[in-house]
């Protein structure tokens, strides 16, 4: 169910969406790509992730809006780049479209024995968009210094409670860092976001992935639960009217 709200009732301030957009790009780039979640990923590299080159990273849920945007940004730095997704489809897509160097299908494969094969030389990086016990894995994996991103919590929206971390001595061990990220602190480096992002979307440097759907209010529900369910890849939106 849903309500509407006259003028009057509602509350906030008025915005002008055509602010900062560039025209050439479909609008819908601005809520995946080079919108908050594009934002997430950009601001949370750059604040946390110390990248350096010939580093390892791990992304989960990288067939996801922000796991596709964090291994471009990743692999430009000059990381070693690994993601997990729920598909065959997904993986090649991660493999062969955008270049990941190894990605694995994690409903079929062994999670530990996939990255522990991926990664020979272990981990440097987590970047972490499900909140689930992978981050046990993780911590085994992980080289001396590395770190731990968490970003996205996946897991829990799909009604998963996984239980806490056992061996977080590595943390102490070998130097961890294990840091989560809200992006609604740093709303202030937007317009540098965009500088830097914007030309290489335009460029088709960087890529990405959306479905648009076309309906009423009644379908964001369904089409929630199929997202929830892996049924998409990259950006989901649903498109109600013309602006």
């Amino acid at each position: 169910s849903y309500s509407v709200l006259t003028q009057e009732q509602g509350l906030g301030e008025s915005i002008n969406l055509d602010a900062g957009l560039d025209k050439e790009l479909p609008l819908s780039v601005y809520n995946g790509v080079l919108g908050l979640s594009g934002f997430t990923v950009w601001d949370s590299l750059k604040r946390l992730g110390n990248l350096k080159k010939g580093e390892t990273i791990y992304i989960s849920s990288a067939a996801g809006t922000l796991g596709i945007l964090a291994g471009q940004l990743a692999k430009r730095e000059g990381l070693r780049v690994i993601g997990s997704a729920g598909s065959d489809e997904k993986v090649a897509y991660l493999k062969n479209e955008l270049g990941f160097d190894a990605a694995f299908n994690y409903k079929t494969q062994d999670r530990r024995e996939a990255l522990t094969a991926a990664a020979p030389n272990g981990l440097d990086i987590y970047y972490d968009l499900v909140f689930d016990d992978t981050v046990d894995i993780a911590l085994d994996l992980l080289n001396p210094h590395g770190r731990i991103i968490s970003v996205g919590s996946l897991a829990l929206h799909q009604g998963q409670a996984p239980a806490a971390p056992q061996n977080l001595i590595n943390i102490l061990m070998k130097q961890l860092r294990y840091e989560g990220y809200m992006v609604y602190e740093y709303f202030d480096q937007w317009e540098s976001f965009w500088k830097e992002v914007t030309p290489l979307v335009k460029k088709g440097e960087i890529k990405f992935a959306e479905t648009v759907l076309e309906g009423e209010l009644d379908i964001v529900g369904e089409t929630y639960d199929r997202f929830l369910q892996g049924g998409y890849k990259g950006k989901v939106s649903v498109k109600i009217a013309d602006l």
